[in-house]
Order: structure tokens, then C-alpha cells, then sequence
């Protein structure tokens, strides 16, 4: 009980003193593993695999200096913790002024979290796969495999892989209705939300409505109708609530080192999705969504040939010369990243949401793969696509990275394409110098940084020359000095324009 919101529940607890546990461990992440290959003739074999694999529990993590009665002397880093009174030791729950809202505060002291009871549980995937590999030749292998896994338990901490329950201290439908209000569907219930309690709109539809002595006329319906109107929102960090489903066919060959070659191809159309919710308190509300990850096709292939010992060669000078040379290559190419969806910018007072696509316009101005773009007189997404919901109507999906994404909005594509050359140099049995160059990027191919996806309804920043230097459909080339500019795919930092051509040159020696 909180008796600074008139002894209604919600008051700020800690472990450390409350003798209690926030989250609990678990203890049955245990993951079994099938594997099953049967040979129908002797160059076919029928391979099939199941089992669960988990991932890691994230991390718990909460900052509480700048809620403690005093922080330590001055602005130390290190205090000696024998000198009496050198870290303050707070006692929760504490209802002073400032450690907990007063009456009818709402602000300043909103930035309390909620954690998930299961928030420590691991986020695992329903693994299986089934295939048939065939012998074409005595060294050349082909492989093709139908492989999925469907996802639960994932945080909503992690990025592109689910949607975690937002807020502790939402309004549930209930509530509303008991008010005669539903902001769902009805926008001037929506926009009634952001108005004060002491408001004319309110009083005279609803009266004056007061969830504790004491709370301010100042706050808005929708705080004053929260489970815990002393504090605005809570968030719950942690959730375990997301889920994903992914689908693919992967074709695989392997060339075995034969002729002095060897390489592996693997190609992958596949399809990954995930959760998404718009009402945390309607089920039915939820959705699918491509994620953030997906990339329809991926094809990869890693090359390696060695020059043979030419033994047609009668001179035995030249068969040194032209023997051991090796060339090698790693290339991958595939589909473009999803773009995230602009945000509304209209008013929604039970969260944010996306813009709705507009029939029959078309996404992009440029194709970001022309090669052909230049960034700073160049607009390449169409304004003109993107609509905002009406004020107080929600858009296709929550906004961000765990919203709603579309097949056809994606980042340029980016392939990579590295090759090496070299010399093995046998010395004699066991010693081995190889010198070897490597080269990234060896086609020299120049790839910009997205395009800017939010607010298509302002204006892009033009200098007097014309340049762009932000806004949306931009690919902003405004940079601070010495910043570097970059991009994120899969999880991994690139540069905005990858480095060029560049080359190592290695020597080994083996014993």
C-alpha cells in the first residue's frame, strides 16, 4: 500500500530488502536431439533431425542510483566502503517526498520497471529437418533439405525476434467499458483520453473523476483510469512472450577436394516471421509479421583450387613453377533487409502505430540497387506511398522493428565478395610457406546506407545547392567530422559506403 496515493497498491520494492525474489529461475531447459539417416541405395541417404535448442536468458539489468535518498560524497567513482555513511543504505519502501510520486503526481518518477516473473527463462526453438543426399559423382555431393523451427519464450528485448507486453500499467478494456468508453474503435473516446480530468469534456460526460484524495485535477483520463494512477507507465522488461516461425529449403553441394578443387554452394529460400500485438488484452488482435531478419534467398559459395603437380611436364623446372598456386573466393548475395515502416504521426493515445500504404503508389522513386543513386539530390522512397490513420484510429501495426514489415520494402541488397591468391611452398615434408594475398571487396562495388523511413509528411532538408541532407527517403550524407557512417544487417555493423578494395598480404609457414 502507497500512502502517498491514498493507500492504494503500488509502491517501489527492491530484493535486497523486501526478502523476496522478482524472477524466477528455470530449471528445465533441458534439450534433447534426434538424428535419423537411411540409405535407399547405396549413393542416396534420407537424413531427417529434431530436437529443442535454447538460447540465452537475457541479462537483468536496473539502474537505481538516482532513486536513493543520497549518492555518495561528491562525484567519485570509488568510495571506501569502512568509513561510516560512505553508500547510503535506503530503507523500501520509503515515502518521503521524492522517492515515491506525491498525491497526484504522475511525472518525474515514472521510470519505474516491472520484471516478468519468467524473465530468466531461455527463448527455444522447436528444431527440425528433412532431406536427401545424393552421390552425382565420387566427389561432388548434392543435398537438399527442408528445415524449420518454431520459436517461443522470446524476449522482447531482442531485436526482430518478438513483442514483448509493453506496459504494466495499462488500461484494460474492462475499465473502459465500465466507463462507457471505447477509445478501440470510437476516436473521440480516443482523443478523450488526453484530456484532463478537470476538463469540461470530461466532467460533463463523466464527472469528476478522483482515484485518491489528493490526486491533481491536472492529470489526464488516461492516467487517472490506470491500474496504478500514482505513476504513468510501467514497463514490463523482459517479457518471454514472443514467438517466431521460420520455414526454408536449403540445397547444398559440396565439390570434395578432387583436381585440386574444392567448393561448397549452399542456397536457402526461406521464410521468417513473428508475433506481433496491438492488444496486449485481446489475443485475437495478434498477428504475423515478417522479421526484421528475413531474407527470402541466400546464396553463399566458397571456392578453393590448387594447382596440381602437371606430371605431363617433362621439365622439371617448369612443373615447380606452375604448381601449387592457389585461388580462393567467398561470395554471398542476397536479399535485401526489411525497411522499417514510417510511424504515425497522428495522435493515438493507447500507443503508437504505422502509417497505412496508399494502393496503387509506388514504394520507391529509385531502385536502390540501380547503382545508379546519388544521395545527395536524390529522394529514392515515394512520400506519396505513406498515410497517416485517422486521430485516434490505430494503423496496420505497432510501430518499430516488431511491427508490421513488408516483403516488398527492403534495403538495397549488399553482397560480399572476397578473393585470395597464392603460393604454397613445400619445403620438404612437414614444412610448408605459403604466401598468400586476400582481397575485400575485389570488385571495388559501392553500397550506400538506408534510406530515412520516418515522417514522410515533412519535407526534406535541402541546403542552398539543392543537397539533401536528411528527411525521408534520404540517404543522409550529413555526417559529424571524423563520424563513420554506418548500417546494420543480420546484428553486424557495416560501413555506410563499404571500405574499397583493399589487400592483405600473408606469409605462413607451417612445421
Amino acid at each position: 500500500p502507497n500512502p502517498a496515493a491514498g493507500g492504494r497498491i503500488g509502491a517501489p520494492i527492491f530484493e535486497a530488502t523486501c526478502h523476496c525474489t522478482f524472477i524466477n529461475n528455470y530449471p528445465y531447459a533441458i534439450g534433447p536431439r534426434l538424428g535419423v539417416a537411411y540409405t535407399v541405395t547405396p549413393k542416396t541417404v534420407i537424413r531427417g533431425g529434431w530436437g529443442f535448442i535454447y538460447g540465452f536468458a537475457p541479462d537483468i539489468v536496473a539502474q537505481t542510483s538516482s532513486q536513493i535518498d543520497n549518492a555518495p560524497p561528491g562525484s567519485n567513482a570509488y568510495v571506501n566502503v569502512q568509513t561510516p555513511g560512505a553508500l547510503p543504505q535506503p530503507v523500501w519502501p520509503n515515502f518521503n517526498p521524492g522517492q515515491t510520486p506525491l498525491a497526484g503526481q504522475t511525472t518525474g518518477f515514472s521510470g519505474f520497471t516491472a520484471y516478468d516473473r519468467n524473465a530468466a527463462r531461455p527463448p527455444r526453438q522447436n528444431q527440425w529437418s528433412i532431406g536427401v543426399q545424393r552421390e552425382i559423382t565420387a566427389n561432388l555431393v548434392v543435398e537438399a533439405s527442408y528445415v524449420g523451427n518454431r520459436g517461443v519464450w522470446w524476449s522482447g528485448t531482442a531485436a526482430g525476434v518478438g513483442n514483448s507486453l509493453p506496459f504494466l500499467n495499462q488500461v484494460s478494456p474492462g475499465v473502459f467499458a465500465a466507463y462507457g468508453l471505447n477509445p478501440y474503435t470510437n476516436p473521440a473516446d480516443n482523443l478523450l483520453l488526453s484530456q484532463t480530468i478537470g476538463s469540461a469534456p470530461v466532467t460533463s460526460r463523466l464527472g469528476l473523476i478522483l482515484p485518491y484524495s489528493g490526486y491533481s485535477t491536472s492529470n489526464t483520463l488516461l492516467n487517472a483510469l490506470r491500474p496504478f494512477p500514482q505513476f504513468s507507465n510501467i514497463v514490463l522488461s523482459d517479457s518471454p512472450t514472443g514467438k517466431t516461425w521460420y520455414d526454408s529449403l536449403q540445397i547444398r553441394a559440396n565439390q570434395r577436394f578432387s583436381h585440386g578443387l574444392q567448393a561448397t554452394a549452399t542456397f536457402t529460400w526461406s521464410k521468417a516471421m513473428q508475433l506481433i500485438r496491438e492488444d496486449i488484452f485481446n489475443p485475437a488482435s495478434s498477428n504475423k509479421s515478417i522479421q526484421s531478419t528475413d531474407q527470402p534467398f541466400l546464396f553463399n559459395a566458397g571456392i578453393n583450387y590448387t594447382v596440381p603437380r602437371p606430371e605431363a611436364l617433362q621439365n622439371r623446372f617448369i612443373r615447380t613453377l606452375v604448381r601449387d598456386w592457389t585461388i580462393g573466393s567467398i561470395l554471398q548475395y542476397g536479399s535485401g533487409l526489411p525497411l522499417t515502416p514510417p510511424t504515425a504521426t497522428s495522435i493515438n493515445n493507447l500507443g503508437t502505430s504505422e502509417m497505412f500504404r496508399v494502393p496503387g503508389q509506388p514504394l520507391y522513386l529509385k531502385n536502390l540497387n540501380c547503382g545508379c543513386i546519388n544521395p545527395y539530390f536524390d529522394q529514392v522512397l515515394n512520400p506519396n506511398a505513406w498515410v497517416n490513420p485517422a486521430n485516434g484510429t490505430f494503423g496496420p501495426g505497432p510501430s518499430g522493428t516488431n511491427g508490421l514489415l513488408y516483403t516488398d520494402f527492403r534495403q538495397a541488397r549488399r553482397p560480399q565478395e572476397n578473393l585470395n591468391f597464392g603460393r604454397n611452398f613445400r619445403i620438404r615434408e612437414g614444412l610448408n610457406l605459403q604466401i598468400r594475398a586476400e582481397f575485400v571487396n575485389i570488385f571495388n562495388r559501392t553500397q550506400i546506407g538506408n534510406p530515412i523511413t520516418t515522417n514522410p509528411l515533412a519535407a526534406p532538408t535541402q541546403n542552398k545547392a539543392g543537397q539533401y541532407s536528411g528527411g525521408f527517403g534520404v540517404i543522409n550524407e550529413t555526417l559529424a567530422v571524423g563520424a563513420t557512417p554506418s548500417f546494420t544487417q543480420n546484428g553486424i555493423v557495416g560501413q555506410l559506403y563499404q571500405q574499397p578494395r583493399t589487400g592483405t598480404l600473408i606469409a605462413r609457414f607451417t612445421f
